[in-house]
């Protein structure tokens, strides 16, 4: 399946009208509804791929799902492969605490007839877009917001906080949308409705719950290596796979272990402007040559045409695509060339090293030592000492004093007064959630549904085998001492993977590229950052900050202000 959508209606829904409102999400497939008293469940069909419900006494239930391990008896409770049935199951018997034991992308809806409650959830990285919205009594939810439009739950308008908070530069997360009315679930999340219009939510992915192993640097090595093959096994099973890779180590992990699983790949790299220095070619090419993929080098635009900028509402659905986006169209376009089924990268390798809670945990246990070499190591690696200071900061800082930092930040100048006093009270700590949880969800911020969106218009799945819940587990299981740079650059992965490969692996900083891209969309589409855009004439920028911000200071933020600028403008002709 390629997504999901229903409704629940007390006064009972109507089949007809939401086969109507999901077909404005065609490119994702034939949408099929099945509706059993209040709750009508949907799925889209792709060719030879016939969505899977389940139907029982107990349960009724629909899901955008693959499942890569589940418990014994929720894996033999159903027929073999029904991946919404291991889900329902998981569900059944332990409720949405249960699916912190499922390795598996999903989007889940499960309707419990005992309780009458309908439950929506999501994968621990939200690799499978969910969205809902409410209208009285009436629940819907869809993998696209513009089926909740559509069934007339929410009117399409944009979200005015969510887009400042974009044109602000804050990165994408929480329960908001880029519409109003319309919720999205985020990543290892759930909600619940019941008939009578309550609601409750809750967080079931606890990663902070991970239990530390004792174990030697190899041991955990042999373990990865063999959950990471199964991973993209999984990933690979019954598609023609694309290889994101570039010249780092995550990427070039998965592409050693498709080898291994037998799985040839087409690898896609990205090369730019060769005085930039950014391109990776020289690396990715023989690693991937040498493990029997194939290679496309893809020459990404520094330069984009009014007309590629007018598909922008398109690509990404949102007003909020992504700042970079040649990057990713780019890269979209070349996967759907090589004719594949499925995007993989190496997202969430961050994971092995990342700095804040390998530091916080090693000082919390007083090895000051090691603690100090860890700072030099992470040093001669992609983080610098002043991302370090901040993290440690913010781990070990009281909640009002990192509160007050987050207020104190500089804001864009196009960013209105009245504006800026609302991200401040926006800009406020997570709660109760639990800082494991928060450090291991900042590792991986590519919960983007524009990127998942981009790809199934081309008819490709994305997936991340490093983000394989069995993967994450077992590298936060490590103590922190053995997922410290002290020993090599994420050592387990070079143990587990790469071997020689692992001392010319380079991941290129992208800035240089960023700031061109930056300045030639300055000079050739002026008009998107002048005081009388669309942005400025809606009032979602101040016009005197517009146009006269600093552009050296700036320039890369600038690029925050591409998307939504053209999807008013698409909204103007529109009408």
């Amino acid at each position: 399946m390629s997504g999901i959508f229903g409704l629940l209606d007390p006064s009972g829904p109507s089949n007809r009208d939401i086969e109507r409102a999901a077909a404005v999400a065609g490119y994702r497939g034939h949408p099929v509804v099945r509706v059993v008293g209040q709750v009508a469940l949907g799925a889209f069909a792709r060719a030879g791929r016939e969505p899977s419900f389940v139907d029982t006494e107990a349960s009724f239930g629909v899901a955008d799902a693959r499942v890569d391990e589940a418990p014994p008896r929720a894996a033999a409770a159903r027929v073999v492969g029904d991946d919404v049935g291991k889900l329902v199951d998981v569900l059944e018997s332990r409720g949405a605490a249960g699916l912190d034991d499922v390795a598996a992308d999903f989007a889940v809806a499960w309707f419990d007839r005992r309780r009458r409650i309908l439950l929506l959830a999501r994968d621990a990285f939200g690799m499978r877009p969910l969205f809902l919205a409410r209208r009285g009594r009436r629940v819907g939810f869809a993998s696209d917001p513009q089926i909740l439009v559509a069934m007339g739950l929410a009117s399409g308008d944009t979200d005015r906080d969510s887009l400042v908070s974009h044109l602000a530069g804050r990165p994408p997360g929480g329960w908001s949308s880029a519409f109003h009315g319309v919720s999205r679930v985020p990543g290892g999340r759930w909600v619940a409705f019941d008939a009578d219009g309550r609601s409750w939510r809750g967080r079931w992915f606890r990663p902070e719950d991970v239990d530390e192993r004792r174990g030697s640097l190899e041991d955990f090595a042999i373990e990865l290596r063999e959950l990471l093959v199964e991973a993209v096994a999984s990933r690979a099973e019954g598609n023609r796979v694309a290889l994101a890779l570039s010249g780092g180590r995550d990427s070039g992990a998965v592409a050693i272990a498709l080898a291994l699983a037998g799985v040839s790949a087409t690898s896609i790299t990205q090369s730019f402007d060769d005085d930039l220095g950014c391109s990776e070619s020289h690396l990715a090419e023989p690693i991937a040559k040498e493990h029997g993929h194939g290679f496309v080098d893809v020459r990404v635009p520094s330069s984009v045409p009014a007309a590629e900028l007018g598909r922008l509402p398109v690509e990404f659905g949102s007003p909020l695509a992504v700042p970079v986006f040649p990057l990713a169209l780019s890269r979209a376009d070349a996967a759907a060339d090589a004719g594949a089924t499925v995007m993989l990268d190496g997202e969430g390798g961050d994971l092995f090293v990342a700095p804040p809670p390998v530091i916080l945990d090693l000082v919390r246990r007083r090895h000051l030592v090691v603690a100090t070499r860890a700072i030099a190591a992470y040093r001669r690696g992609p983080y610098s000492a002043p991302v370090i200071a901040k993290w440690i900061g913010k781990s070990l800082l009281p909640g009002p004093l990192t509160d007050l930092r987050e207020r104190l930040r500089p804001l864009p100048p196009w960013i209105g007064r009245g504006d800026r006093k609302r991200l401040r009270e926006l800009d406020t700590p997570r709660g109760s959630e639990s800082l494991a949880a928060q450090l291991v969800t900042a590792a991986y911020l590519g919960s983007d549904e524009g990127w998942e969106r981009c790809l199934r218009l081309r008819g490709l799945d994305y997936a991340c085998p490093i983000l394989d819940l069995r993967v994450v587990r077992l590298i936060l299981s490590m103590p922190p001492e053995l997922r410290t740079p002290a020993r090599g650059y994420k050592a387990v992965l070079a143990a587990a993977l790469l071997g020689s490969w692992d001392a010319d692996r380079v991941k290129a900083v992208q800035t240089p590229y960023f700031r061109r891209l930056a300045r030639s969309m300055l000079d050739e589409h002026s008009g998107i950052f002048f005081p009388d855009a669309s942005l400025a004439r809606r009032g979602y920028v101040d016009p005197a900050g517009l146009g006269s911000f600093d552009r050296e200071r700036w320039l890369i933020q600038s690029l925050y202000l591409v998307g939504p600028e053209m999807w008013l403008r698409r909204e103007d002709v529109d009408g």
